[in-house]
């Protein structure tokens, strides 16, 4: 047998090394940068919800300190209609936009704008006949994160959050 003196080139070793450690590093670095995207994107919708959420609360606490306050805004004149009041809350004034409140049950429709920066919230408040059997008041507020003075958006953000009380 013949051997030959075969010479390895072992230039580009260093050079693959490095390639391979970089791609290993970029991928982490990737998968990490992907974890704080998502977990940012969570924390911004828990706080939409958040303002959706407490829209909806103060709202309704509005609703029903101006109900069993003594407060005149659901209040009925000699011939048994209603008399629309304006709800007095957050300091402002909320006049009812619904025109036919002369027979039960009556409906009540409010929007009170910018709650928290641009949080707002719709209250619907609906009275019963006390012979019906139902429970005689029923408030539902809807709460947004988002809405202009009329409470609308067009925002895909836009979070809504509900709740109801009766009694």
């Amino acid at each position: 047998m013949i051997f030959k003196n075969i010479k390895i080139n072992k230039k580009g070793f260093a050079l693959l090394l490095t390639v391979v450690i970089t791609s290993i590093l970029l991928s982490v670095a990737l998968e990490i940068s992907k974890i704080a995207v998502k977990e940012a994107v969570f924390s911004i919708s828990g706080k939409n919800s958040n303002d959706a959420f407490y829209a909806a609360d103060t709202a309704i606490e509005c609703t029903l300190y101006n109900d069993k306050a003594g407060s005149t805004i659901f209040t009925f004149d000699s011939s048994g209609y209603v008399i629309p009041n304006p709800l007095n809350c957050l300091g402002g004034h909320f006049t009812s936009n619904v025109p036919n409140l002369n027979s039960f049950p009556y409906h009540y429709l409010f929007t009170i704008p910018n709650i928290n920066n641009s949080a707002c919230a719709i209250i619907s408040v609906t009275k019963n006949d006390p012979a019906s059997g139902l429970p005689g008041t029923i408030i539902t507020a809807q709460g947004y994160n988002i809405g202009d003075s009329s409470c609308n958006s067009t925002n895909p953000n836009r979070v809504e959050r509900e709740l109801i009380v009766s009694y």
